[in-house]
């Protein structure tokens, strides 16, 4: 069951992602890496600070 809604929903991504256009596309690979870029800043700033005496503990794992 699990595997199926995962196909259905890979087929509707892929019908949407082939609708688009080749600059829409490379719009949201440009906004996915910035993303990805922020996500590890931030995960890098927490594990830092997690070092700091009195500290928070980080938000992330892994």
């Amino acid at each position: 069951m699990r595997l199926q809604r995962l196909q259905t929903r890979f087929e509707t991504f892929q019908q949407r992602w082939d609708a688009i256009s080749e600059s829409e596309r490379l719009a949201a690979e440009r906004e996915s890496f910035q993303y990805l870029d922020e996500q590890r800043r931030e995960i890098r700033a927490e594990r830092e600070a997690a070092g700091r005496p009195g500290a928070a503990p980080p938000r992330h794992r892994g």
